[in-house]
């Protein structure tokens, strides 16, 4: 009887360290599983995929760490439309400033020709004021030289 027990034992030994063997086994494959597939959400979002379905079915852990993963990628999707539209708005400021900037300075050039152009007439205007008011001393002098002649 004691020999029976003891093969009982040992039998049960045996099948306890078999169910234990191949429920550590399950357990660690379950948590690889889940680690892999969290990995390569956290993978495909580190390299810039982003708005990829992520599929949960899992309640545990692992499917809270998915959750949040899926999450991080949905707001990181809202991010990157607003940097995008943002972007876009500071481009089209930017093109409205350089074309304003153009304007300004084809006006300010033309201008400076005006202004160029008025000096210049101007500058003849003097001139020619200069020389009619020469024209008319000799004229004056002329006038007298000839008046005195007249009354010698």
């Amino acid at each position: 009887m004691f020999k029976r027990s003891k093969w009982i034992m040992e039998v049960m030994i045996v099948l306890g360290l078999a169910a234990a063997f191949v429920l550590g086994w399950l357990l660690a494959r379950s948590i690889l599983v889940a680690l892999n597939q969290a990995m390569g959400v956290a993978g495909r979002i580190a390299a810039g995929e982003l708005g990829h379905p992520i599929k949960v079915e899992r309640s545990d852990e692992f499917g809270q760490l998915l959750r949040a993963l899926q999450t991080m990628d949905t707001k990181l999707v809202d991010i990157v439309a607003q940097v995008r539209g943002s972007a876009d708005r500071v481009s089209t400021a930017a093109r409205q400033l350089a074309n304003g900037n153009e304007d300004l300075s084809s006006r300010t050039q033309e201008q400076a020709a005006a202004l160029e152009e008025t000096a210049a007439s101007m500058e003849e205007m003097t001139t020619t004021v200069k020389q009619n008011a020469d024209n008319a001393k000799q004229a004056s002098q002329l006038a007298v030289s000839a008046r005195g002649q007249a009354d010698a």
